[in-house]
């Protein structure tokens, strides 16, 4: 976990991010 872009401070919030960030890479696909 070094992404800058998650707050490491929030795994819940972090993995909500990185959960839409996938649903967002399959949309564009």
């Amino acid at each position: 976990m070094t992404d800058s872009h998650l707050p490491t401070d929030d795994p819940i919030a972090a993995t909500r991010l990185w959960l839409e960030r996938i649903v967002i890479g399959l949309n564009l696909c």
